[in-house]
């Protein structure tokens, strides 16, 4: 729980400063917790990608 807390902090943190880099973390601890194992998650990991690509 302790960790969740740390990355939310730091996603936080890094969507002040930099918002493509934090959506490309965003996407890179999606992938670490969920392995992209259903069309839901596959569908969300595909939306941060697009925001990425929008700035």
């Amino acid at each position: 729980m302790k960790d969740a807390c740390v990355l939310r902090q730091n996603i936080q943190l890094g969507m002040k400063t930099n918002r493509k880099e934090s959506l490309l973390y965003c996407r890179t601890i999606l992938n670490y917790i969920l392995n992209e194992t259903n069309a839901e998650t596959q569908s969300f990991v595909h939306y941060v990608d697009l925001q990425k690509y929008r700035m």
